[in-house]
């Protein structure tokens, strides 16, 4: 009876890292160099696991922190030059359940002279 309970029961908070341990940016690439995009980016992100019910992914673009709503990218418009992306995964008691690498990419646009 013990163990059909366990079954049962949420993951915990080590259940849900181990779970989300490839948890990762996957556009843009580190380095990538966006052009003549109207200064549109597209970030995605993912897991091999979906996402459970309750978490959610906070993305921080250049050290602000930006709510995704659902989903598993964003569409961001950026000004001209160096940025920086990370992404944060939640669980529904907003306990910090796994983190990417951050990721530096590039906008750049035509110049109006030509």
């Amino acid at each position: 009876m013990a163990e059909a309970a366990t079954a049962n029961a949420e993951p915990t908070e080590r259940d849900l890292r181990r779970m989300y341990n490839d948890f990762r940016i996957t556009q843009p690439q580190n380095e990538e160099t966006f052009w003549g995009t109207a200064n549109q980016v597209t970030v995605s992100w993912g897991s091999a696991q979906a996402l459970q019910d309750g978490m959610r992914v906070v993305l921080y673009v250049n050290g602000e922190a930006q709510e995704a709503a659902g989903g598993s990218s964003m569409t961001l418009q950026l000004d001209r030059g160096e940025h920086q992306v990370y992404a944060v995964l939640r669980d529904a008691g907003n306990r910090r359940i796994a983190a990417t690498d951050t990721v530096t990419f590039f906008v750049k646009q035509h110049s109006a002279n030509f």
